[in-house]
């Protein structure tokens, strides 16, 4: 989970909100501004986050969230014969 947070006003919004469906934000100050891009094909892309900030960068924070109920165990890829 990526955290956006404005300095200058203490908001905080989650990158992963944003999307198709909600394609624009601003914090409550207007320092900073989300915008997503759609990609088209045959791009494997699907959307791209810009953010823009007037007076202040933002502090971007990536919080790694583990999911320990949906762990699936991969096989090893290998090439040849076993």
């Amino acid at each position: 989970m990526t955290i956006i947070e404005c300095l200058e006003c203490d908001t905080k919004l989650i990158e992963s909100n944003y999307g198709k469906n909600n394609a624009a934000a601003t914090c409550s100050c207007g320092n900073l501004q989300l915008i997503v891009a759609h990609f088209t094909p045959p791009s494997e892309l699907e959307t791209y986050l810009s953010i823009r900030y007037s007076v202040s960068y933002p502090s971007i924070t990536e919080i790694i969230v583990e999911n320990n109920n949906n762990s699936i165990e991969e096989p090893e890829k290998r090439l040849g014969f076993n």
